[in-house]
C-alpha cells in the first residue's frame, strides 16, 4: 500500500512526500480502527509503525538582522505593522489578517487567534507586541484587524480617493 501511494503523483511533477503517505496511512488506520471497535468488523492486526515513513525534520528559518532591515526598506510603510506583528508572534498571514480587537485580551496579556485547522490558540501578548498594537487602536476603532488598514485608508495613503475609484 505504501509503495502504491508513493508511486502516485504529488503536486506538479514532484513525487508524493513521506508526510503525505503518512497522513494517508493515518486515515486508513482510523477507518479500520472504527470498523473494528464501533462496527465489530473483523480486522487483521497491522503493525502501523512499520508502514510509516521517516519524515524530514521541519526546517525553522528566521530572518537575519540585515534581511529584516532589507524587508522593511522594500515594504510600503502601511504594511510595516502587519509584518512586524507576524515576525513577533509567528502568526500566519491569515491569522494576522483575521485578527480582531475583541481577540486581544489586554488584561490577560494574550491574543486569541483562529489558527490552521480552525483551532483556537492563545498567543502571549509580549511587551513588544503590546507596544506595536496599542497605538493602532486609535487608527482602527471598529472591530476589525488591528494589523490591517482599511481599503479606504490604503487608497488615501496612495493619493487616491478613499472611496472606490
Amino acid at each position: 500500500m505504501v509503495a502504491k501511494r508513493r508511486a502516485q503523483p504529488g503536486r506538479g511533477d514532484k513525487p508524493v512526500t513521506p508526510a503525505t503517505v503518512n497522513r494517508t496511512i493515518e486515515v486508513l488506520r482510523s477507518i479500520l480502527m472504527r470498523a473494528s471497535k464501533v462496527w465489530d468488523e473483523p480486522v487483521a492486526a497491522i503493525e502501523w509503525k512499520r508502514h510509516r515513513l521517516k519524515e524530514p525534520q521541519e526546517r525553522v528559518r528566521e530572518l537575519r538582522a540585515d534581511e529584516e532591515i532589507a524587508l522593511f526598506k522594500a515594504l510600503r510603510p502601511d504594511y510595516h505593522p502587519i509584518v512586524r506583528f507576524a515576525l513577533l508572534t509567528g502568526c500566519r498571514l491569515a491569522e494576522c489578517v483575521n485578527l480582531r480587537w475583541e481577540h486581544v485580551d489586554w488584561g490577560g496579556r494574550q491574543i486569541w487567534i483562529l489558527g490552521k485547522g480552525d483551532k483556537l490558540a492563545a498567543i502571549p501578548l509580549s511587551p513588544s507586541v503590546r507596544e506595536l498594537l496599542w497605538p493602532l487602536r486609535e487608527q482602527h476603532k471598529e472591530a476589525s484587524s488591528p494589523t490591517r488598514r482599511s481599503a479606504a485608508a490604503t487608497r488615501a495613503s496612495a493619493g487616491r480617493s478613499p472611496t472606490r475609484g
